[in-house]
């Protein structure tokens, strides 16, 4: 906990489920959270609008933030993990490409661009951490039953490229901290079990 406190902390997906829980823990920290989301109807002088598959966006943001705040750590949390509607399922051999595309350009791209620019800025004094947000499907595939109901042949629910693109988190945090090897600059990586909402 002190390791947070008064420090100047960047959260990605601010305004999902897990971003709301980690900023009401650091905030009881006293640090100074920033929240970067892509929702427009957000207020609040700790909120900042953030394409972040979007290179010119981010390097703007992150100096911005840095300018103002400084930057102590980074916590990579933004995720395209859709609600399921209507018990919506999907069929591998139907699959969509852009929709794999986009879903893994915001976990893996999102992180490799945040981290990018975050990195420049602890470069400059050698120290600093990035916290990598992933899932515990990183690891096992979904139990696809548990999102519809039972299971029908060739359909699941849960669509596939959050299990690649939170494998890939993992495989990201330790190739970047293989790499700040040596160095004050952390790299580490949550990995989380099943969230209940409310």
């Amino acid at each position: 906990h002190n390791m947070f406190k008064n420090k100047s902390i960047v959260i990605t997906g601010s305004e999902g489920l897990v971003g709301r829980s980690l900023i009401k823990h650091f905030n009881k920290l006293n640090a100074n959270v920033s929240r970067l989301d892509l929702k427009s109807n957000v207020s609040g002088k700790d909120y900042f609008k953030c394409d972040i598959t979007k290179e010119p966006q981010v390097k703007r943001c992150i100096s911005k933030i840095y300018t103002q705040k400084g930057l102590d750590v980074l916590i990579n949390n933004a995720s395209s993990n859709p609600q399921f509607k209507n018990n919506k399922r999907f069929k591998f051999s139907n699959y969509n490409l852009s929709t794999w595309k986009r879903n893994l350009d915001v976990d893996l791209t999102g992180s490799f661009l945040m981290s990018k620019y975050a990195c420049k800025y602890f470069e400059l004094k050698n120290e600093g951490t990035i916290i990598n947000i992933s899932s515990i499907y990183g690891l096992v595939g979904p139990d696809q039953e548990i999102y519809g109901g039972k299971k029908k042949e060739f359909f699941g629910y849960k669509p596939l490229e959050y299990s690649v693109a939170k494998s890939g988190i993992i495989g990201f945090t330790k190739a970047l901290a293989s790499y700040y090897k040596k160095t004050n600059i952390r790299v580490l990586c949550l990995i989380l079990g099943g969230i209940e909402t409310n």
